[in-house]
């Protein structure tokens, strides 16, 4: 398995410290390699590559920051290897190595408005059709909060699964617990979001 993640610095949408996501994204791979685990940055074209290996990306407003992992995810899956790739982010850190499901898809199920999170994916090349649905139907903000709409659409498209293993697109989709990969104390990913980002650095 490989860690993807999209960065590229843009406008901040609040005020955090310089140079945090750099840090972030750091601590990751420092963290990714302890677990064995190789990291994959998509970014846009001038931006520094922080990743064992860097992937650019051309014609995209840096701003549009949600919107554009999605596009990089996409034309990312469409270029890949045939390998298993850990779709995540910066502030995301492994705590315990966990088996992966043999499924196309790996997502998080949690008990909130979007059902769906957007901020942890296990894939193999053959779930490319389910992300380009994502952003086929990308019609919210694209700076921030506009995923969860897509990923809401795409969550109803698949009949509203929790916990298990259903079949969508002729693909296999596994939902696993939000609450053992996307919190701050879960037990095998840990997810630091607002202020505790920079507990982490």
């Amino acid at each position: 398995m490989k860690a993807v993640i999209y960065h590229a610095d843009a406008n901040p949408l609040w005020d955090a410290p310089k140079d945090l996501y750099k840090n972030l994204f750091a601590g990751f791979v420092e963290n990714a390699h302890q677990h064995n685990v190789k990291v994959i940055h998509l970014t846009l074209s001038g931006h520094e590559g922080w990743g064992d290996e860097n992937i650019y990306y051309d014609g995209l407003n840096k701003n549009n920051i949600v919107y554009n992992r999605e596009v990089c995810f996409c034309k990312f899956l469409e270029q890949a290897d045939d390998d298993i790739y850990w779709f995540t982010e910066p502030d995301a850190r492994i705590i315990k190595m966990f088996d992966i499901p043999k499924a196309d898809l790996i997502m998080l199920y949690r008990d909130d408005e979007v059902h769906m999170t957007p901020s942890f994916r296990i894939a193999r090349k053959s779930a490319l059709p389910i992300f380009n649905e994502i952003l086929q139907v990308f019609d919210g903000a694209k700076d921030w909060h506009g995923d969860s709409k897509a990923f809401n659409t795409v969550y109803a498209n698949m009949g509203n699964p929790k916990i298990g293993r259903i079949e969508y697109k002729g693909l296999q989709v596994e939902f696993l617990d939000y609450k053992e990969f996307g919190l701050k104390n879960s037990r095998y990913v840990t997810h630091h979001k607002f202020s505790s980002k920079s507990k982490l650095v």
